[in-house]
């Protein structure tokens, strides 16, 4: 019998949903049947033993989970972010910061982790005039 490999993506996505499932307190069982799937099934999402499919990523989404977020953690948010910002009118830049206050406070809601530095280093960006 061959050994299955682990891809460091799937663990990472597995994490991911770990953190979301213990912020909203659920047990796997009950995140399982919220998902409509086994909970042998939901264990090997968990810990990466299988990769996250697209029609689960979709229904996360009906379950206000990103999938960005599922798929490439805060990095890839706040990357996006800052090209906005780096393309962006003086008004796009303020309704950029707004809009990105408001993800914050739904992202700690629902287990995203944002560091102090990265939104140090966005908020720069915004006013920076040079």
């Amino acid at each position: 019998m061959s050994k299955k490999i682990i891809l460091k993506e799937n663990m990472e996505s597995g994490s991911r949903l770990k953190r979301i499932r213990e912020n909203r307190r659920l047990t796997q069982e009950a995140f399982a049947d919220e998902l409509g799937i086994s909970v042998s099934a939901y264990k090997k999402l968990e810990s990466g033993e299988n990769g996250i499919s697209t029609k689960r990523l979709r229904q996360l989404k009906t379950m206000d989970i990103s999938s960005d977020f599922i798929l490439y953690g805060d990095r890839g948010h706040i990357e996006k972010l800052k090209f906005d910002v780096d393309n962006g009118s003086e008004i796009d830049k303020i309704g950029i910061m707004l809009q990105f206050i408001l993800e914050l406070i739904r992202d700690s809601e629902k287990g995203g982790n944002v560091e102090k530095e990265q939104i140090m280093e966005l908020v720069s960006n915004i006013f920076d005039e040079g």
